[in-house]
């Protein structure tokens, strides 16, 4: 044994590379962070070494080719793989191709490379997909919310909001979501893009032969779709699974292509590609120690892609793979530097790309969009008899006229934005406006949660029936509970699509807090308690005006919580008649962070008690707020919001409470920065207010926001607490500021914000979280 170990050692000494103090100098300078020429060398070689492979690599399969054809016969395929926001290096690709003027023959392309590949195919430059791309929000079209102008106003004014819901039929079967986001907008956005195509439903006959691989959901197998809607079927190959919707196409449901085909390099053999150039900016399979839902989702799907990708990959003639695995597939705001990267990996690939049959002209000119000619409207049997009535009665007006492409999508956002529609599909055959869509279960359940500085954790669950017709109705049970108890029943009935007359009939049980202050210190806490009933006429016109007029039954309870003993004069319980007026308007673009539009609310009371009280309540109050964006991430808002409550022997909780950082017209409570939730009683005051907001990343912001007013507050005067009002109205005029962080999650808002005064001085932190009910 002994033998054999020194036999062992005299080899090492003998075979032992001798390291040279040179070497162990490199050693100790690399320790140091330093790059030695031997490095660079050594990574140029490297760099040759991987170039000269691909020539080899390319040189033996043009060779076999060549064998077959003579050159100018040779077909050439482009494979774009998908990647999200790294398919952006698709185009860096596109653009070296362009340069050198190599003849491409047909496309194929998976989600991010089936967006890319399609607008190649139709006649976009590269110069033209890669400003489109980069100034296309994908992130908001991904998230799927409707425009707020879309939405019925009678559903913004009446409709609680809800963390989650279920819809379900008459026969209660549950219908659950198939991903997080409606895929309709991306359909939409993409429907107008490639107008220029439209009546193109054989993708062979497009300017470049084409193929969009999908994934059939019920097969799990990769499907080259090849005709038919191009806007659906690209839509179908970038819808994530679980994150977006799947996509309906002749009876089959499909997904993102990338779980079963992610480098389409064999459907580019199918088409009679002799040649692919495939560009691969797939995900690699990575070890992740810090897993959270999306990126376990993430992994997922990559792997799945990825048992098929190396096969693709070998199937290639020349395989383009630019560096961006540091990247995500978010990385939408680094578009710039993934197109660099695609140029950059496809120059890599010159010696060989210089060696492909040249085109010899240039490819047709993109179509460019016209507008159309809308004679007829025609539906799929997938629409009830019931819905086309409604849907002839919003497009009626659309017949026998021209149609820009932009109008086209306004009409669909209008369908869309009625209960029943999910998604809707639509195709030009001539004159023929033909419509498909996805139908909703009519009835909605809902929950959700929110907490709020001064209103404590309220939880809310209810349900909402609808009977879409032109003689419709529309009714709705709502329930809260936590620190706060209330229960209310809702019904409209109207006739009417876009615009709407009918008879609301409600009822309703509620709890709020009232606080009281004196010289900025909380000296009591109370609960009202509010029983109403009451019915009227609401009539809507276009979505954006909204008028309301009726009477209603109130019976009301205050009662003290916390306080002291002189406080407790300030309980009652009475019962009152009202009369009222309310106006709503709304022309903002969105529903949570509007960026341009405005709207605003007026309402008008007459109260009137029963019995010995004898006191009565009237007077206006209002609310103005606008938008107007200065960038595309920067925002200025402006509002004013006033009002006057006048008559005889008013509660207390009938006042206008100042203070918080939010507006509630219905329960007479108004912002004003510097201020705690209810610090100021009013009885008069006009407020105006701006503000700046900018989205520092994807759905956070910052903002910041003064308001100045005047108003006259109701104070404490010779043991009276509603004797003199001191100040008067505008004897003196009050400012505030604040500064607010918020984020918008799945549940509903999240915001932090930090406000003063310009007198007292104090800094007052507020914080909410989830939507807010009234």
């Amino acid at each position: 044994m002994k033998k054999i170990i020194n036999i062992l050692i005299i080899f090492l000494i003998i075979y032992m590379p001798i390291t040279p103090m040179k070497s162990f100098s490199s050693t100790v300078q690399k320790k140091n962070s330093q790059v030695l020429e031997e490095d660079i060398e050594i990574k140029k070689l490297k760099e040759q070494i991987n170039i000269l492979n691909n020539k080899i690599k390319f040189l033996e399969k043009s060779k076999a080719v060549k064998l077959k054809k003579d050159k100018n016969s040779i077909k050439i395929g482009l494979a774009l793989s998908g990647g999200g926001a790294k398919g952006l290096a698709h185009v860096g690709v596109l653009r070296v191709l362009e340069e050198n003027n190599i003849k491409i023959d047909y496309i194929t392309g998976t989600s991010m490379g089936a967006v890319v590949g399609a607008l190649y195919s139709i006649g976009y430059t590269p110069d033209e997909i890669e400003k489109l791309l980069l100034n296309t929000d994908w992130n908001s079209y991904i998230n799927g919310e409707l425009e707020n102008k879309k939405v019925p106003l009678e559903q913004k004014v009446n409709n609680k909001k809800y963390a989650a819901t279920i819809r379900y039929d008459k026969e209660f079967n549950l219908s659950l979501p198939k991903g997080i986001g409606n895929t309709e907008i991306i359909y939409l956005r993409l429907k107008k893009i490639f107008a220029g195509a439209e009546e193109i439903n054989d993708f062979d006959k497009l300017p470049i032969p084409l193929r969009v691989v999908a994934t059939d959901l019920n097969s799990g197998k990769a499907v080259a779709l090849k005709k038919g809607d191009l806007a659906r079927a690209v839509t179908a190959s970038i819808a994530i699974p679980t994150i977006l919707e799947p996509v309906e196409i002749d009876g089959n449901l499909y997904v993102d292509g990338l779980v079963s085909r992610n480098l389409p390099v064999e459907d580019a053999l199918a088409m009679g590609s002799d040649i692919v150039i495939a560009s691969d900016v797939g995900n690699e399979v990575k070890d992740n120690k810090d897993y959270n839902i999306l990126s376990v989702l993430n992994q997922l799907v990559t792997i799945q892609s990825a048992s098929s990708t190396q096969e693709q990959r070998n199937m290639a003639t020349i395989l383009i793979s630019p560096d961006i695995q540091t990247y995500s597939a978010t990385d939408t705001k680094k578009g710039k530097e993934l197109v660099e990267l695609g140029k950059k990996a496809t120059l890599e690939q010159l010696y060989s790309i210089e060696k492909l049959p040249k085109r010899e002209k240039k490819y047709q000119e993109r179509m460019l969009e016209n507008k159309i000619y809308i004679e007829n409207i025609k539906y799929t049997d997938k629409i009830p008899e019931n819905k086309k009535e409604i849907l002839n009665k919003l497009l009626e007006k659309y017949e026998n006229k021209y149609l820009s492409y932009d109008e086209l999508e306004e009409i669909m956002l209008k369908i869309y934005s009625t209960d029943f529609i999910n998604k809707v599909y639509y195709d030009i055959q001539g004159t023929t406006l033909v419509l498909d869509a996805e139908i909703n279960p009519a009835n909605i359940f809902g929950i959700g949660a929110s907490y709020s500085t001064g209103y404590g954790t309220i939880f809310n669950i209810g349900t909402e029936f609808s009977n879409t017709k032109k003689l419709g109705n529309t009714s709705s049970i709502n329930a809260q509970f936590g620190d706060y108890l209330g229960i209310s029943a809702d019904n409209f009935f109207y006739y009417g699509v876009s615009n709407k007359i009918g008879i609301f009939a409600n009822a309703s049980y509620n709890e709020a807090p009232l606080y009281l202050y004196d010289k900025g210190k909380k000296i009591a806490d109370y609960t009202s308690e509010n029983l109403r009933f009451e019915t009227g006429i609401l009539t809507q016109y276009n979505n954006e005006i909204l008028a309301a007029y009726g009477a209603a039954f109130n019976y009301t309870n205050l009662k003290q919580d916390t306080g002291f003993s002189w406080t407790e004069q300030f309980e009652y319980s009475k019962k009152y008649n009202e009369a009222f007026l309310k106006l709503s308007l709304d022309k903002t673009n969105g529903l949570m962070n509007p960026t341009s539009g405005i709207k605003g609310e007026f309402n008008y009371v007459w109260e009137g008690t029963w019995g010995n009280s004898n006191s009565n309540l009237y007077g206006p109050l209002y609310v103005v707020d606008g938008y107007i964006p200065l960038t595309k991430k920067l925002t200025l808002s402006y509002g004013m919001y006033g009002g006057v409550i006048s008559g005889d022997n008013i509660s207390i909780d009938q006042y206008v409470k100042l203070g918080g950082t939010r507006n509630n017209i219905k329960n007479k409570e108004f912002a004003f920065y510097g201020y705690e939730v209810h610090q100021k009683l009013v009885d008069e005051f006009l407020i105006g207010r701006l503000g700046l907001e900018y989205e520092i990343l994807r759905n956070l912001y910052i903002g910041t926001k003064w308001n100045i007013g005047s108003y006259s507050e109701v104070k404490d005067k010779e043991d009276s607490m509603f004797g003199e009002k001191v100040p008067q109205m505008w004897s003196d005029y009050h400012q505030g500021f604040d500064l607010e962080l918020k984020y918008t999650s799945l549940f509903g808002p999240i915001e932090f914000s930090l406000s003063k005064d310009n007198k007292d001085g104090e800094i007052i932190s507020q914080f909410s979280i989830g939507y807010i009910f009234d």
